[in-house]
């Protein structure tokens, strides 16, 4: 990326850090409630998981429960997929995950695979 070209961004990724410090059992449950509702009727169960902007990972960590047969979460800020391992790492388990610095703009099937269900 050329100086000229180079996007300016908010880093979110230290109040993620923050905010993820106060991740407990509770707001894990309410994360797998509201992902539930939003892709109700369908299921997670053995599906491929792409989380796009996953910030703290939280999201990320409401697919594994529910069933996702493996998540991969996406941030542009360093900050963030730090959070976002740390959360997974700590809650995960031994649940198949990936966290990478990456844009969904330069994914591709070839790199990346392909994925039943994208949450942003």
């Amino acid at each position: 990326m050329t100086q000229e070209s180079k996007e300016i961004r908010f880093a979110f990724g230290k109040n993620w850090a923050s905010f993820s410090k106060e991740i407990d059992d509770e707001k894990v449950n309410q994360a797998i409630k509201r992902l539930a509702a939003l892709i109700s009727p369908l299921s997670l169960t053995g599906k491929r998981f792409l989380d796009i902007g996953c910030g703290s990972g939280l999201h990320s960590l409401a697919a594994l429960e529910l069933g996702a047969a493996s998540v991969t979460a996406f941030d542009l800020d360093p900050d963030s997929v730090a959070t976002a391992q740390a959360v997974l790492g700590a809650r995960g388990d031994d649940k198949p995950y990936s966290v990478r610095i990456r844009s969904v703009l330069d994914a591709t099937p070839a790199e990346d695979g392909l994925f039943d269900m994208v949450y942003s």
